[in-house]
């Protein structure tokens, strides 16, 4: 099949497979690199930020529902209730600022999907979280302030700044007490609920990224897999195939061009015993190697003649002679002779305008086909710079992975020390817990006493009123006795009054227990409330530290996975590399072929002149015209 073919579409379509391979290499490592930068804007730009903002969000609103259950205490201060409205109002300040910034980013129909439910579950909690703070602004309307001592309750006070100002009354403290049963019914019914919810649906949102990332991660591995066999398997092919091209096109380009230049050597230096075979080819060396073979058997017939004629003129009239003797064939062989020459000669000259055009024709080949060898040439090298550009761009994306991973190991190490903080927080929830059944035990030990005084204040009534009449019978026994009994009068008098007054003060005596056994139940059962409170706190505080350690795993889990999507881009750099010393390979092939090509042009140069030389040589002859003659 390349024997039908001419030269220039072997060379032709030998450099049109090599520089297909090129280009299948280049759009093959092209792919792979659009691949794995999408890869990586779905780790930088989707991901990982959707990550770090959500955890943000949930960091802040953990911190908003801790605020709010200290702000279920009544015992805290007026001034660290403050401080916990001031933490809330900076915690809702962080959330708003993280769903403004998760907002800006790019998300698919399925987390927004997410996204729209967790934004309508984080209403609800911001509208439960403003209605907590208005019952907080109500209970702190009352002024009311609840303290503890060393296990002791205190009566309620007002105070203003620091300073006590007078006892809060009693039933301010009762509302105040009812406005704190209010938020701790509506932290557990409304609040809290709503907060669970969101955080469930936030924590959905960063599984789902956690997915995605695991999805790019197990893509961009693929990718690289693929990239590398098909790398590895035109690094095989292309400097076999090009070898073989070129040993192909120029050993039989060199080897008729060497036979040629042989040829018109000879022919110069009157050589007419040169062999030389006929060639059925269709290229253009085939066809001037046929011709070539004409011409010499054509020359050697000539020289053949021109011994025989020892140089004679050809144009000389040799008449044809009907004698049949010795002298008449001789003329007749000669006018034979000179027949045949001259029209052989003529040949030669026609044959040798046709080489010298063919030779033309050949080097303008020849040049052409070393201006475009030279041009793939400039194509080879600049896929190797590209290739050495993608190289670069590969190890400065593995500096940025290893520093995105260097983030993410700090992002765990921050959410640890949060999750350690809550442990720190559940211990001292534990405390209170304790402290509070230990009020408890304490406020039911007062109360026990306050039934033991009031029995004794009933038994001093009793005493009381059995003096008063004694007192009164005294009185009348010193009526009826006259003037001896006026001192016994006296004393019974002075026996009644202390008796009433002894009455007197028994009753405040009694109503003091009982305002002070009121006090003590009230107290009983707001500490019980509290307790439960507490109890309630410590279980979500231990909840939420759960909740923290999955998202702490989850963040820690993207550190391995940014580790192998920067090993996959040190291999990827390593096969821009490996690329890169195959295109240099291929522009020495290419440079081989062009000095190749340089030396067929210079052969085409000296068969030029050989064939000028031949011309020069017939144009010797004198020949007559024999197309006029015809």
């Amino acid at each position: 099949m390349l024997n039908n073919l001419s030269l220039q579409k072997r060379l032709v379509s030998g450099f049109l497979v090599v520089g297909l391979m090129i280009l299948v290499v280049g759009i093959i490592g092209w792919s792979c690199s659009y691949r794995l930068t999408k890869h990586i804007r779905t780790f930088s730009d989707k991901t990982f930020p959707n990550t770090v903002n959500l955890w943000k969000v949930n960091e802040a609103q953990t911190r908003v529902n801790a605020s709010e259950n200290i702000l279920l205490s009544p015992a805290i201060s007026m001034d660290q209730r403050q401080k916990e409205i001031t933490r809330i109002k900076s915690a809702l300040k962080d959330v708003e600022k993280g769903w403004e910034l998760y907002k800006k980013l790019t998300r698919d129909s399925e987390e927004d999907r997410i996204y729209q439910k967790a934004l309508l579950a984080w209403d609800k909690w911001s509208a439960d979280s403003e209605k907590f703070l208005q019952f907080n602004d109500e209970y702190t309307g009352y002024g009311c302030e609840f303290t503890a001592d060393s296990g002791k309750a205190n009566t309620p006070k007002v105070t203003t700044g620091k300073t006590a100002i007078n006892n809060c009354n009693l039933g301010a403290a009762e509302a105040a007490i009812k406005v704190i049963d209010k938020m701790i019914y509506f932290s557990n019914t409304q609040l809290y609920p709503s907060f669970e919810k969101a955080t469930q649906l936030i924590l959905e949102l960063i599984a789902y990224n956690n997915d995605l990332a695991n999805e790019a991660t197990k893509e961009a591995n693929i990718d690289v897999s693929q990239t590398n066999f098909w790398i590895v398997l035109f690094l095989i092919i292309g400097p076999v195939t090009a070898v073989g091209f070129g040993f192909a096109f120029s050993k039989p380009i060199a080897k008729r061009a060497e036979e040629l230049v042989k040829v018109s050597n000879s022919i110069a230096h009157h050589n007419s015993t040169i062999q030389m075979q006929s060639s059925y080819g269709q290229d253009e060396l085939s066809k001037l190697q046929t011709a070539f073979y004409t011409v010499a058997s054509k020359i050697g017939e000539l020289v053949n003649i021109a011994q025989k004629i020892s140089g004679g003129d050809l144009t000389t009239q040799i008449q044809h002679s009907d004698t049949q003797d010795e002298i008449g064939k001789l003329q007749n062989a000669f006018y034979t002779m000179n027949k045949d020459l001259s029209t052989l000669i003529q040949r030669i000259q026609e044959s040798g305008v046709q080489i010298t055009t063919s030779t033309t024709q050949i080097a303008a080949s020849g040049k052409e086909l070393e201006a475009t060898v030279t041009e793939q040439l400039a194509s080879t090298n600049q896929v190797t710079a590209t290739a050495q550009e993608i190289a670069v761009t590969s190890r400065n994306l593995v500096k940025i992975m290893d520093q995105v991973a260097e983030m993410t190991k700090t992002t765990a190490a921050d959410a640890g020390e949060s999750r350690d903080q809550l442990q720190e927080m559940e211990d001292t929830m534990r405390q209170l817990t304790e402290a509070t059944n230990s009020i408890t035990s304490k406020l039911g030990i007062i109360n026990k006493k306050a039934n033991n005084i009031n029995n004794v204040v009933v038994t001093i009534t009793k005493v009381a009123d059995q003096t008063n009449i004694l007192s009164l019978n005294a009185a009348i026994e010193a009526e009826k006795a006259g003037e001896y009994g006026a001192g016994f009068a006296v004393v019974a008098r002075e026996i009644r009054r202390l008796a009433n007054q002894t009455a007197v003060g028994t009753l405040e005596i009694e109503q003091i227990v009982k305002d002070m056994e009121l006090a003590v139940s009230v107290g009983v059962i707001e500490m019980d409330k509290f307790n439960n409170s507490v109890n309630s706190s410590v279980k979500q505080v231990n909840k939420i530290s759960t909740q923290i350690g999955k998202v702490i795993n989850q963040v820690q889990s993207l550190a391995p996975q940014f580790i192998q999507v920067s090993e996959s881009m040190e291999e990827q750099s390593q096969g821009a590399v490996q690329i890169s010393e195959v295109m240099e390979q291929l522009t020495d092939a290419s440079r081989q072929t062009v000095n190749a090509l340089q030396e067929t042009n210079s052969a085409l140069e000296q068969l030029e002149e050989a064939s000028q030389l031949l011309r020069s040589e017939i144009s010797r002859f004198q020949v007559k015209d024999l197309s006029k003659k015809r």
